[in-house]
């Protein structure tokens, strides 16, 4: 029987990937594209960040939880200063779903698109699912363990986005995986692009060296296929082959803070429910006012559905009483 990557497998075309490229994300998953940008195609982005982390600094000062708003860091040390102060200041730069101009050109670069458009056909949508992240240096809690991303989504998606549990010594059985040896560390400098499907298990360790590192998370897809997103936000169409002057409506779409919506919607859903008391809708309405704090770094989402949870925490409170769920005792 064809593996999925094998039912996903295109003939190589023309473009930045060259065939041994090509063939490497077939045949393993994942390939780093060495050099694919260029320092000033990444610069905006920076600049976006930079605005990005001087805005929620003027927050947190406002708020009274910082006393030093750090002004005269750069882009790779300022976040870090400002978690001494307020440790949760990654979380809230994380948090921020609003895409600003910038990420958005950097999505759509000219060589990108070529290179999904190698692996995806001429239809390429932009996934509503794109994350901005900071690794600062020897941050507590900073290693991501083993995961895929493709767990996070709805069931509707399951056809085209696959996956296994994570827990190590069952995925090594499932997968047929011996983690000492065939675990790969993947060096990238500054314009490297890492490519990797949903499946591939992946995790990012502590930062050690005395810069931020920085990262997007950008993800396409074929626009017309489910993109396991709860039908929070569909996928941005950003090739259309019939069209040669077409431009990518990112006006509306980008201004949707997809967590936002994700807390909306399970808000309402609470509402259209029987909420068993006044006493858990005043506490739904209560968990929901507390998420959508810009200064929160309480994160929900539909996803914290699809795995059992036997210890909470305040993410997963907040999720069940959003929900109109009876109270939880702490575990």
């Amino acid at each position: 029987m064809p593996s999925i990557l094998d039912q996903w497998r295109r003939p190589y075309t023309a473009g930045p990937l060259t065939a041994d490229e090509a063939e490497q994300y077939w045949s393993h998953g994942y390939v780093v594209k060495q050099g694919c940008l260029q320092m000033q195609d990444l610069q905006p982005s920076l600049e976006a960040i930079a605005r990005r982390v001087d805005d929620l600094a003027a927050k947190l000062q406002a708020a009274g939880l910082i006393s030093d708003p750090c002004s005269s860091l750069g882009v790779f040390q300022r976040l870090a200063a400002l978690e001494q102060q307020f440790p949760d200041a990654g979380v809230l730069v994380h948090k921020d779903g609003r895409l600003p101009p910038e990420f958005a050109a950097l999505w759509s670069h000219p060589t990108l698109l070529a290179i999904a458009q190698q692996l995806l056909g001429p239809h390429v949508g932009g996934h509503p699912s794109w994350n901005v992240r900071a690794k600062t240096p020897r941050a507590e809690g900073g290693d991501v363990p083993w995961h895929q991303d493709s767990a996070y989504c709805s069931p509707d998606a399951r056809q085209t986005l696959q996956h296994v549990a994570m827990d190590e010594s069952a995925a090594a059985a499932e997968l047929g995986l011996d983690l000492a040896a065939d675990l790969v560390t993947v060096p990238m400098k500054a314009g490297d692009v890492l490519l990797f499907n949903n499946l591939i298990p992946h995790r990012s360790l502590d930062n050690t060296s005395d810069r931020i590192r920085w990262s997007l998370d950008l993800r396409w897809q074929h626009p017309d296929l489910p993109d396991g997103a709860y039908g929070l936000k569909r996928p941005v169409r950003m090739t259309d082959p019939a069209d040669p002057s077409y431009v990518i409506p990112w006006a509306g779409w980008a201004d949707v803070d997809k967590k936002t919506g994700q807390q909306q919607q399970q808000q309402q859903q609470g509402s259209d429910d029987d909420l068993d008391s006044t006493e858990t809708g005043v506490a739904a309405a209560a968990a929901a006012a507390d998420v959508e704090d810009p200064l929160s770094s309480v994160l929900v989402g539909p996803w914290l559905d699809l795995w059992p949870i036997t210890h909470h925490n305040k993410h997963t409170r907040a999720w069940l009483a959003m929900k109109g769920s009876a109270a939880i005792t702490n575990q």
